[in-house]
């Protein structure tokens, strides 16, 4: 026993592990099993050829598509179909139990795309060719129950998005249902085998075998309606959990001492005297314990990821949490990189294959992908793993680069003190300002929204915190007329170049004010009387008095006008022309925008005799239409068919006359 809680309450805990992850319930389809939308039942051929091609050959089945669905089965008005052929099933096809194209191709999407899912997140194959069916009855209710033997995963695959469909072996084993020998056992102490031994090219007597075998030990209840099926089914089933049960079964004893396992068991505190590595050390101290060329890390890093490779050198165990972009897999990269310099071996497992898969770019990045090996993921199988085990066991990877050079290690060293030095001084605080530079930076920083004003500060060296407040008592007052700066040309005393405001220069003003009032109102009562010399509206501003002064000025320094010009005919003929303009101009906007209410602005770009061309097509499709009134819209359809057969005819034709004529000179004959 180790610590203070007896071993047989960890046990018990691990027991209670082993039940949860066994469901037993009605949800468990590796139980009760049933034909559902995720589930095809495979008609021809029988279970023997099918496993036999999938684990002898390891080849793939392809699925035999059955004729699509007619048009008139579920509506009474629509025309009749025309008899279709069914094609035969070819002998590596496999007939599923669809009656038509549609309902086969829905129920294949969705097991690929739910396949795929998992597949590609987890690296689970949860697609599997079922054979066989145990059919029991449950010992309460006297159910009749149909549970499945074995399971091979599979994976669905097509060449293109409308390409036929494929059933793929992945390389792995054929499994006994895990689920249906752990409920055997403990509710009908039934021992189901839990392997099944295939020979090299005998795959399908061993099947057979099998199946005789489970016959044989349930064969006493066959009075009871219990009986072995042989059936084939392609359906989605999950058993990764029972993975872990099985582990928690055969290793039941040895997790009773580790102190992890225990700690999560009970409530003893784990004991890590063993493998404790000393207390953690703090950011700023990790710079002492090694000199630089000792790190082994791949990417970049901070402190606070330089401490956790500190400690999970040490042998501290620890949670890394943060959210996304943080640098978490970049912290697990440089910790696998560490410990492949020290010529130890990591596990990295994930229940996201994204996880995995971004640590191991990261590493492929750098070279040492040749140290990896990918144990369950959805690119290795257990013959991957072989090969690569085998392929590393015979080869012998050079390390690659020379041995850093003491002037790099000098420079190295060099460079950290420097950097080192940098972060003190940022930290180091200013006495005179009592502030220190990073806190004086993290201010200036706060203020990039605002406008730079330019303005030369004398002696900065010599600033302390009085000069700086007294600076701020200046902005401050600042402050208050700082909208004179913003309002630029527009304030009125803009350009005003008076130093002082003396008595006289108050007394002065109003009388320059009283000035500016009588000649701003003499302008704009002249402005008046010009603009209704000119039939102008009267202004009320002085920038439209100086409107009426420059059409003034202009009419004043024009040239002048012919009298003719006003005579009474040519006036008239003018107002005509200029009515039936401006008609047009309406009807125009009018139908311009009643156009582009009802099309797209391609409309506008459309040939004139395009509207022609349209009639002109009509009435050809209209003509047709009344010469076969029943089988015209098929015509229309194939109107390029028969147009390539009428080319094809004319060259035959010409084939035909130049034939005929050599064969009437050769016989003398008029062609």
């Amino acid at each position: 026993m180790s610590g203070t809680v007896p071993d047989n309450l960890v046990l018990e805990k691990i027991e209670n592990w082993k039940e949860n992850l066994i469901d037993l319930s009605r949800r468990n389809r590796l139980l009760y099993f049933r034909e559902a939308r995720s589930t095809l039942r495979i008609e021809e051929p029988g279970c023997l050829e099918i496993f036999s091609r999938l684990v002898d050959k390891e080849s793939p089945w392809h699925l035999w598509e059955p004729p699509p669905k007619p048009k008139d089965i579920d509506n009474a008005d629509a025309p009749p179909n025309k008899p279709v052929n069914i094609r035969k099933r070819k002998k590596n096809e496999l007939k599923c139990a669809a009656p038509f194209l549609e309902d086969l191709l829905r129920t294949l999407t969705n097991l690929y795309r739910r396949s795929e899912t998992e597949y590609q997140e987890k690296g689970l194959y949860i697609l599997n060719v079922v054979f066989g069916e145990l059919i029991w009855k449950d010992a309460e209710t006297s159910e009749r129950i149909r549970s499945p033997l074995i399971l091979i995963p599979v994976r669905l695959e097509r060449k293109s998005v409308k390409g036929p469909y494929s059933l793929k072996p992945v390389g792995e084993d054929a499994v006994v249902n895990p689920a249906l020998i752990h409920c055997m056992a403990k509710f009908f102490k039934i021992e189901l085998p839990d392997r099944i031994d295939i020979p090299e090219n005998e795959a399908a007597e061993a099947l057979q075998t099998f199946l005789n075998e489970i016959r044989q030990r349930v064969k006493a209840r066959e009075r009871e309606g219990w009986s072995v099926e042989d059936k084939a089914f392609v359906s989605l089933l999950s058993f990764h959990k029972l993975v872990m049960y099985e582990d928690l079964n055969a290793n039941a004893e040895a997790m009773i001492e580790h102190p992890f396992i225990r700690a999560l068991a009970t409530s003893e505190p784990p004991n890590m005297s063993e493998r404790d590595g000393g207390e953690i050390p703090k950011a700023e101290e990790l710079d002492t314990l090694e000199p630089p060329y000792a790190a082994s890390h791949i990417l970049d890093a901070d402190s606070s990821q330089e401490v956790c490779i500190e400690a999970v050198r040490r042998g501290h165990d620890l949670i890394i949490q943060g959210p996304p972009g943080t640098g978490k897999s970049q912290t697990i990269a440089n910790i696998i990189a560490d410990f492949i310099a020290n010529g130890k071996k990591v596990l990295f497992v994930s229940e996201k294959m994204a996880a995995l898969e971004v640590v191991l770019s990261r590493l492929k990045e750098k070279g040492l992908h040749e140290f990896c090996l990918p144990l369950h993921s959805n690119k290795a199988n257990k013959k991957e793993v072989a090969q690569e085990l085998g392929r590393c066991l015979e080869e012998r990877i050079e390390l690659p680069g020379a041995p850093m050079s003491q002037d790099r290690i000098d420079r190295l060293i060099k460079t950290r003190n420097q950097l080192n030095d940098y972060v003190l001084a940022l930290r180091e605080s200013c006495k005179s300002m009592g502030l220190s530079t990073r806190d004086i930076m993290t201010r200036v920083a706060v203020l990039h929204r605002y406008q730079d004003i330019i303005c030369e500060l004398p002696q900065v060296s010599s600033l302390n915190k009085e000069v700086v407040d007294r600076f701020l008592e200046l902005v401050r007052r600042i402050e208050r007329f700082w909208d004179i700066a913003e309002q630029g040309d527009a304030f009125p005393w803009r350009g005003c170049t008076f130093e002082r405001y003396s008595l006289a220069l108050q007394k002065s003003i109003p009388a320059k004010l009283a000035e500016l009032r009588e000649l701003i109102t003499k302008l704009l009562e002249t402005s008046r009387m010009c603009a209704e010399s000119l039939g102008l509206p009267s202004p009320k501003t002085i920038a439209e008095s100086q409107h009426v002064h420059e059409l003034q000025k202009l009419l004043t320094e024009g040239p002048g006008c012919e009298r003719k010009w006003f005579n009474g005919s040519t006036l008239k003929k003018l107002n005509g022309e200029a009515s039936r303009l401006l008609e047009q101009s309406i009807e125009y906007r009018n139908s311009n925008e009643s156009l582009r209410s009802l099309y797209s602005d391609g409309f506008f770009d459309l040939p004139e005799d395009h509207g022609q061309k349209l009639k002109a097509a009509w009435d050809a499709v209209l003509m047709l239409s009344q010469l076969y009134p029943l089988e015209w819209y098929d015509l229309v359809k194939d109107s390029d068919s028969i147009l390539e057969f009428l080319k094809d005819t004319g060259k035959t034709l010409g084939d035909w006359e130049r034939i005929a004529g050599s064969l009437a000179k050769k016989r003398s004959l008029e062609t």
